[in-house]
Parts: C-alpha cells; sequence; structure tokens
C-alpha cells in the first residue's frame, strides 16, 4: 500500500474565471508599471485644461492693442478676445475706465466668456453669469442661483511708452481692490489715472 495521495482541486467555472481575471489584472499592472511603482503624474502643459476640468492661463504680460482703440470702444461692453489660455482675461469698458477681468470662473475654473452682446460674462459649464465688474449675478439664465459666489479678480493693466495697452495677469488684484492704482486705466486723453505707464 502507498501513502501517496494526490489531491486534485476540481477546475469549476468560477475557479477559472478568478484565475483569469487575477492572471489579466497582474499582466496589466506589469504592461503600465502604475501598480507596481507609483509615477508622479506629469504637471499640466500651460494652457491646458486643469484638473477638475478648469483651464489654467499662462501669466504674463499681454500687449492687447494701441490704448487709442479703446477710446472708441463703447461703454458698458465685455470683450472676450483674450479669455482663452494662454492669456485667461477679459477686458471691460465701463463708466471710462478700461480694466481686465480674470477669465478664469470663481466657482469650478471654467473658462468664463462674453453674452448678452457683450453686456455680461458667462461660465457656460455651469451657467454662472457675471456683471461688467466682475461681481455674480443672483441668478443663472434659467433663473436657477448662480452657482458662483465670488467676484471675478481683476489683473494688472497700464499702458506702455508705445502707447498700447498691457495686461499683467502676474497680477491679481481682489475685487475690494478694485479701484487701487494698476486695476484699470481711465479712457482719457492721455492715459492717466488707474495705471502708470511702463518702461
Amino acid at each position: 500500500m502507498s501513502d501517496d495521495t494526490t489531491t486534485t482541486e476540481t477546475l469549476t467555472r468560477r475557479n477559472f474565471l478568478t484565475s483569469a481575471t487575477f492572471v489579466a489584472a497582474a499582466a496589466a499592472c506589469v504592461a503600465c508599471g502604475n501598480c507596481i511603482v507609483a509615477e508622479a503624474a506629469a504637471p499640466p502643459k500651460p494652457g491646458a485644461p486643469a484638473a477638475g476640468g478648469g483651464f489654467k492661463p499662462v501669466p504674463g504680460e499681454y500687449d492687447v492693442g494701441p490704448f487709442s482703440a479703446f477710446l472708441k470702444a463703447p461703454n458698458g461692453v465685455v470683450v472676450d478676445k483674450f479669455a482663452k489660455a494662454p492669456s485667461g482675461f477679459l477686458l471691460v469698458v465701463n463708466e471710462g475706465k478700461v480694466y481686465a477681468l480674470t477669465s478664469v470662473c470663481t466657482h469650478k475654473g471654467e473658462q468664463v466668456k462674453a453674452m448678452d452682446g457683450g453686456k455680461q460674462a458667462i461660465c457656460p459649464k455651469h451657467d454662472s453669469v457675471f456683471d461688467l465688474d466682475g461681481t455674480p449675478a443672483p441668478v443663472t439664465p434659467d433663473g436657477d442661483k448662480t452657482p458662483a459666489r465670488k467676484p471675478l479678480a481683476r489683473h494688472g493693466i497700464s499702458v506702455n511708452k508705445k502707447g498700447n495697452l498691457v495686461v499683467d495677469t502676474n497680477v491679481t488684484i481682489e475685487f475690494e481692490k478694485r479701484d487701487q492704482e494698476g486695476a484699470f486705466v481711465e479712457l482719457k486723453k492721455p492715459a492717466a489715472g488707474g495705471a502708470k505707464k511702463k518702461a
């Protein structure tokens, strides 16, 4: 008599699927390497969508053209020519001033653009509406409560030696300080008031 006993496991459908799933998952981990060694996520490229769906403008100085052209602009208008990345701002001509509002929504960081013939700005992702000074309107176009609670900040703005309007997105001016020097340029000849001429 022999004491050799061999145990064989019966291959059931459940055992086969469990084994096959485990082998497939292991192969996928080895192929990509993320399960074994966590790789740091690469930072988003400037102007690329940021995490959470928003976009990230590139900080810098942007020459937006001759100051004299803004003297002829209609009052009470939002211009979204520079709203997209890399620049990321709205130009507003209102009450004898020109200023630059960030085009990054204060709700979820999406891009804000002009609406209503340039009389307001809107974040099309969640319908937050902003008035000319950057304050959120109380309701969306559908009559719902506007999701954004904070106003849009301003960026530094000035007239350079060439007579061109320059927006500096390195400079952020919170809503409460919107009347400080550098937050706007008065629409008068020559440029005076809110900004100093740059070298």
